[in-house]
């Protein structure tokens, strides 16, 4: 800044008012998304201690507990950068650098929650699996390239002022807007694959399987949500003024991590709450098996330790696949399993 410059001069003292009113808005946020990643956590923790403590390790669990715990160790790195007051240029892009090499890692784990479940569902097809490894590996890709360009554009200048948090002068936002951009993108292309499976594979139950209605359900707020998210980022970082680009950055890390995990527990739930509809007395008899077998439980490991345990406790003899279905058939009741349909007697 030249500080022979009236208009120079005019724009630092704009871009110091900005960026302190901005700063003060992103630490409401960031405290709100702190409060609600508790919050959410204090509410479903008896879910996890259920559904997930008892649970075999596969993929998806340590997915969730990876995605779980770790957004508490980015809003940590999240209240350094936001929070101190007089900190150095070396601190202040210390601090912005760990942030943004954190949160990415909550949207890399929740998309690969998102992209799990997708597989689960289209029956674990090889074709789909196959795109849907190019489709991370290409996305996420092209995010991380972005966002160390972007990193690089970010810049701390010296403030006239004491008593202000940090906040960057100048940084290249368009970066950051295709970043977003993409992101939408990425959540757009696996809600159509999402339809495409519910209308190719799953038209016979005719929306009376509560999994895959719990799975749909989750799939379109999901979808909705990060949508609206990603493009209010999108807006934020082409028009907004410099200070302001970031503002929603935070809040949109911690949701994709409530999302993600919430969507897991909702799936486990839902398979717990169709099993207590199995009886105790008499057999199973297969009557329809489906020529592709559908390996949904298998691939999201859904089946909980209280499904295992009631079912050894009544002694009945059905395959542990995943109860998804019933109804009133005849003299006794239809079960649809992931792994056909059987009548009991």
């Amino acid at each position: 800044m030249d500080p022979s410059d009236p208009a120079a001069i005019a724009a630092f003292v704009k871009l110091l008012v900005d960026g302190y009113e901005a700063a003060r808005i992103a630490n409401y946020l960031a405290v709100s998304g702190m409060a609600l990643v508790a919050a959410d956590y204090i509410h479903t923790f008896p879910d996890e201690v259920r559904l997930m403590w008892p649970t075999p390790w596969s993929l998806p669990k340590v997915l969730f507990f990876a995605l779980r715990y770790y957004v508490f160790i980015n809003n940590i790195f999240a209240a350094i950068y936001n929070f101190p007051i007089n900190s150095s240029t070396s601190k202040c892009k210390a601090a912005f650098v760990r942030l943004a090499i954190s949160a990415p890692l909550l949207f890399i784990m929740a998309e690969a929650i998102l992209l799990v479940r997708v597989y689960a569902f289209s029956g674990r097809n090889k074709w789909m699996l196959a795109y849907l490894v190019f489709h991370f590996l290409a996305v996420h890709a092209a995010v991380i390239g972005l966002l160390a360009k972007f990193v690089m554009s970010v810049r701390f200048d010296p403030l006239p002022f004491t008593d202000l948090p940090c906040f960057p002068t100048a940084a290249n936002g368009s970066l950051l807007g295709i970043v977003y951009t993409i992101v939408l993108g990425s959540v757009v292309v696996v809600m159509f694959i999402m339809m495409w499976i519910a209308v190719r594979k799953h038209r016979a139950f005719n929306n009376r399987n509560p999994l895959l209605t719990v799975f749909y359900q989750d799939g379109v707020f999901y979808f909705i949500t990060l949508s609206a998210l990603a493009s209010a980022n999108i807006f934020m970082n082409y028009t907004a003024p410099e200070a302001y680009k970031l503002l929603l950055s935070q809040i949109e890390s911690d949701l994709h991590a409530i999302l993600a995990t919430r969507m897991i527990l909702h799936l486990r739930g839902s398979v717990e709450t169709t099993d207590d509809a199995i009886s105790t007395e008499g057999s199973w008899r297969p009557i329809q098996q489906k020529k592709q077998r559908d390996r949904t439980a298998d691939a999201m490991n859904f089946s909980t330790a209280a499904v295992y345990k009631r079912r050894q406790q009544h002694g009945v003899n059905v395959p542990m696949e995943v109860m998804t279905g019933q109804q009133a058939r005849g003299d006794g009741v239809m079960v649809i399993t992931t792994k056909g349909v059987y009548d009991y007697k």
